[in-house]
């Protein structure tokens, strides 16, 4: 290589700080001298920095304050700055952020649909906790938190009668006083609700039956229950869009597996079919119900005993 006459060294001058730019290739801070008078070989004589090359050690580039070169340990680049999660480890931590960190993720969690179903759940096994739950109020709070809580547009949970053995609907959240005075109207057996040919049904699981519009899964006196004009007009354009007259059954089961009665959804706000995380979910709410009714029931049944005068027993005479 031709040694550097002091001619051609006197052409270099340090770069400015509006020359330098980052190389395309590596990412180091190349600087560029700007020797307009000098041709092409004379550049390569100069020096790779002069014309835009990296320079020979990749770690090295120049300081903006000080246009000295700077090694950062082999790295092409400079370190990263840190972020708003990267703990500088100079500093000792604040331990007050744990309790801020869980108390801003446990507010902010209501926007989670997930939090709102368990809070939803949490609010029902509440009632259990009292010796003698109200279970009209329970059934009614049940109604209003499916409605809000999992968005779903109508409600209405109907139970077996004591007095007859038939199942009635004793709560809603959701529907329209005409359309809830026709459910009030209504009462079914125990065949009725498993009737296979008038109630088409796709059995989710133990728990959750679908029925769905196409099927027609209505009987002569429930015409009134739903907008027939609005079944018509609907579309399915997917497996996630609920129609007018869908409908899912989550029914509430006892102790021996009797059933108590269901919960009756139909699809959502935004029309669609729940999903199976909230028919889950729905279903354990079905349970803590089931639970309610039995202790419902119990405390009903000791009570007439407790009012039913006691028999006097015959007094057995012993002949000596």
């Amino acid at each position: 290589m031709k040694p550097i006459s002091i001619l051609t060294a006197s052409l270099i001058r340090r770069p400015r700080q509006s020359e330098r730019k980052t190389h395309r290739f590596t990412g180091t801070l190349a600087a560029v001298t700007k020797v307009p008078s000098m041709s092409p070989q004379k550049q390569r004589m100069i020096g790779g920095d002069a014309i835009g090359i990296p320079p020979a050690h990749p770690g090295r580039f120049l300081d903006p304050q000080s246009d000295q070169p700077r090694v950062f340990e082999g790295r092409t680049q400079p370190p990263p700055p840190p972020g708003p999660d990267v703990v500088d480890q100079s500093k000792e931590f604040d331990y007050r952020e744990v309790a801020k960190k869980l108390k801003q993720d446990y507010v902010h969690g209501t926007r989670d649909a997930s939090i709102r179903h368990l809070d939803a759940l949490h609010s029902l096994i509440k009632y259990l906790v009292k010796a003698d739950p109200n279970l009209d109020e329970m059934l009614d709070q049940t109604a209003r938190l499916v409605y809000t809580q999992f968005s779903i547009k109508e409600v209405s949970i109907a139970l077996r009668s004591a007095s007859d053995g038939r199942y009635r609907y004793v709560a809603e959240h959701g529907m329209r006083t005409d359309v809830w005075a026709a459910h009030n109207k209504i009462s079914y057996t125990y065949d009725d609700i498993n009737d296979t040919k008038k109630y088409k049904a796709v059995t989710i699981s133990h728990h959750t039956k679908l029925y769905l519009a196409e099927d027609n899964p209505y009987g002569p006196d429930e015409g009134d229950t739903y907008s027939e004009h609005m079944m018509k007009q609907s579309k399915r354009k997917s497996a996630a869009d609920s129609r007018e007259g869908d409908y899912l059954d989550i029914f509430i089961y006892g102790p021996a597996n009797e059933t108590y009665g269901w919960i009756e959804i139909s699809g959502t706000w935004d029309g669609k079919v729940p999903d199976a995380k909230a028919v889950r979910c729905l279903e354990t709410i079905s349970s803590v119900l089931g639970i309610a009714i039995t202790r419902h029931n119990m405390a009903s049944e000791s009570e007439k005993a407790s009012k039913t005068p006691e028999q006097p027993k015959k007094a057995e005479q012993t002949k000596k």
